[in-house]
């Protein structure tokens, strides 16, 4: 695929591209321990044109053309990737930040806390492109199997029916966001 003369790879492509991280066999019984130590930002690895925001960032123009998510700048973005158990993940497009994911790990699960797609590019999939890269990549690193979220009522369908997400509580009103419906998918065991 192609986009503005530029060779774009979707988040399979790339995947399949990357060196696979391993712990070799004299470590693996240790390996939960000795991961537990090392902190977050540095455990995970992630595949070409996506990475951790970088201070530099907040100062790119960005809009999802959402106001209640533009109320939020790549400084806050940043400002959150400062949290100890919190990722800021950037799908970054000839050198631009086309897309911005905010999530925190927990015991068991990764939240996705804040999803937007700069729509003052023409990159469309880059919210899709974090969502699975979240699923495929850093799930995988950190040892969980469960992402959650609570879905903007105007996006319920497309995690359903185009991400595999499920309900797992009752729509909600949130004073800030409208009507929000939480929602989880499992991942597969990885061999």
């Amino acid at each position: 695929m192609s986009r503005a003369g530029q060779s774009v790879y979707t988040v399979d492509e790339i995947i399949l591209k990357q060196p696979a991280f391993v712990i070799s066999e004299s470590w693996k019984g240790d390996a939960s321990r000795v991961a537990s130590r090392i902190p977050l930002k540095d455990r995970v690895r992630l595949p070409e044109g996506f990475r951790l925001i970088r201070r530099e960032d907040i100062s790119q123009k960005f809009s999802c053309l959402e106001p209640r998510m533009d109320r939020y700048t790549l400084r806050q973005y940043y400002e959150w990737s400062l949290e100890r158990d919190a990722l800021v993940i950037v799908r970054e497009v000839e050198g631009l930040v086309a897309g911005v994911q905010y999530v925190t790990v927990h015991s068991g699960y990764i939240m996705l806390e804040m999803l937007a797609r700069n729509k003052l590019l023409d990159y469309p999939g880059a919210g899709g492109d974090l969502v699975r890269v979240v699923e495929r990549v850093v799930a995988p690193q950190v040892g969980v199997r469960e992402i959650r979220m609570e879905a903007l009522e105007h996006v319920v369908r497309y995690y359903d029916d185009v991400l595999g997400y499920e309900e797992v509580g009752r729509p909600y009103r949130d004073p800030e966001w409208g009507v929000l419906t939480p929602k989880r998918k499992l991942l597969p065991r990885r061999p």
